[in-house]
């Protein structure tokens, strides 16, 4: 009977080390489940994060090239006979403007000078990266036909008689008489203003000296003198505002230097007037 009993007891004994390793292998297996899941999701994230980063640094270098008008806009009008075109685009790209490649500055500002004609001028700007991406952009300016002004006609104006006093006969001789001076006409009045102005230095350094000379012409191309006006400049650090001198000659002459917290592409605005009469002409300068 104790010898059964025995037997029972080993069997018992068996069972729960057979369930006890049983429960072991299973706490086991689900550890190392979850530590292969957790790994496996965590390079899966790290893969992903790689593979965004590569397609976005890719996106970017295969990003096409920008064009950024600075010192125009579509249907710009002037009277001027030729114009500067002011364009920003990234510094290492190439451009062109109307087929003639120019050069690229640090800021990414290029430029050039074209001559127009009476009526709408195309012009054509492109660019392009290191990527052989390109861009480009049209816009048009026009030239309006400056206004001929009919020359006003002087009246005629008549002499006035001179009266020669009655003399009495004497025996002696009659003075002379004085001839009356004839009236000299007036001159033409001024009926319009031409205005044509110059700068010494487009491209100048913060603290640099900056000159404007400006020509004046009545209806006529007859030099305008006394005419005065000013250029204002439209710097990012504030407005200002410089006076001419009154002209002589049909000639007067500004000068200015850049001020501190300037840079790129400044505008600015020229009025001169003359007997009630005001003409203007716009102008940029590109500060390195």
């Amino acid at each position: 009977m104790n010898k059964e009993k025995m037997d029972n007891k080993d069997i018992n004994l068996k069972h729960g080390y057979i369930f006890l390793t049983s429960i072991l292998l299973v706490l086991f297996a689900i550890s190392l489940s979850v530590e292969i899941y957790l790994k496996g999701g965590f390079d899966s994230v790290i893969d992903a994060v790689e593979t965004q980063i590569s397609e976005g640094t890719n996106d970017s270098n295969e990003a096409e090239p920008t064009i950024e008008l600075v010192s125009l806009k579509d249907g710009y009008k002037t009277k001027e006979s030729s114009i500067t075109v002011v364009a920003k685009t990234e510094k290492q790209n190439k451009a062109w403007i109307n087929g003639q490649e120019v050069a690229v500055n640090e800021e990414g500002i290029f430029e050039l000078q074209i001559d127009l004609i009476i009526g709408t001028n195309e012009v054509l700007i492109e660019v392009e990266n290191s990527n052989d991406a390109s861009k480009s952009l049209a816009f048009s300016i026009i030239r309006e036909e400056e206004e001929k002004e009919e020359t006003k006609q002087e009246d005629k104006q008549e002499q006035p008689k001179t009266e020669i006093p009655k003399v009495e006969p004497k025996p002696e001789t009659p003075k002379p008489v004085t001839p009356t001076e004839p009236i000299q006409p007036e001159p033409n009045p001024i009926t319009g203003l031409k205005l044509s102005c110059s700068i010494t230095n487009t491209q100048p350094l913060v603290g640099q000296s900056v000159s404007l000379d400006c020509s004046i012409k009545d209806q006529n191309n007859n030099p305008v003198n006394g005419a005065t006006g000013n250029a204002t400049m439209n710097w990012q650090s504030g407005q200002a505002s410089y006076n001419f001198p009154s002209s002589s000659s049909g000639s007067t002459r500004i000068s200015f230097t850049v001020p501190e917290g300037n840079i790129g592409s400044i505008s600015g605005v020229v009025r001169i007037s003359k007997d009630g009469l005001t003409v203007t002409s716009n102008f940029s300068i590109i500060v390195k």
